[in-house]
């Protein structure tokens, strides 16, 4: 059998690979690593080869001119457990992803909706921007990355649901509210884990995370199932 040419790259370790090199910062050590075995490199997680690219012209080759081969995005335990095995706009692939798009073209896209949904982005940026504007007038330190998250999933409610659950303007007499902020916080914590079924499927049956990845879709679910009841 003919061996595959790979870009070079670091020696690795027997079953880990290279995990032993990505320390505690990934971005600082791979951009070492790149000045050393240049801006395409070749690293194994575990059982996982990837390549990495550090250039900007690698980079538009990649992700410009060779799109639809590079496209497909990498399995994960976590996202095939929360979304459904994948289905959903952001992962899903071939003729579903087709039909996925076309739906949400055909429904939620519509100029009367996008006009729709405008305002609420609109409202929700200024409420961000005057808070951002009251913190710095009280020389306090803001957390940016609550605030973008708040934003997006405040616009999300109210598009769905017609509610607010994140912010000084939350639902907080709502019932739904807290346990909505509890859902996203379990979704959120359980899909950015770190899952060794990921990098080693052979042992995935010791994963730990794989069962906090279905409390959460269970608790997703049911929380979704009391939104769609009250909204028939």
């Amino acid at each position: 059998k003919r061996a595959i040419k790979l870009p070079p790259g670091p020696r690795a370790l027997p079953l880990i690979g290279h995990f032993h090199l990505l320390g505690r910062i990934p971005q600082i050590s791979l951009y070492h690593l790149s000045k050393k075995f240049g801006p395409l490199m070749y690293l194994r997680l575990g059982s996982v080869p990837l390549i990495v690219i550090s250039s900007p012209a690698m980079a538009r080759e990649f992700l410009k001119t060779h799109d639809a081969a590079f496209a497909r995005r990498p399995p994960r335990v976590a996202v095939d457990i929360l979304l459904y095995k994948s289905k959903s706009l952001s992962y899903s692939e071939g003729e579903y992803h087709k039909n996925i798009r076309r739906m949400c073209s055909m429904e939620l896209f519509t100029a009367r909706r996008v006009t729709y949904f405008t305002k609420i982005i609109r409202d929700e940026l200024w409420d961000l921007t005057a808070e951002l504007a009251k913190a710095s007038k009280a020389d306090q330190p803001v957390a940016l990355r609550g605030k973008l998250r708040s934003l997006g999933f405040n616009v999300m409610t109210r598009i769905l649901m017609n509610k607010t659950y994140f912010g000084s303007k939350a639902s907080t007499d709502d019932p739904h509210a807290r346990e909505f902020v509890g859902v996203i916080d379990e979704v959120m914590n359980a899909t950015g884990a770190f899952s060794i079924a990921d990098y080693f499927p052979s042992v995935g049956w010791l994963d730990w995370s794989i069962a906090r990845c279905r409390r959460a879709h269970q608790r997703m679910d049911a929380f979704l199932d009391k939104v769609l009841n009250e909204q028939r």
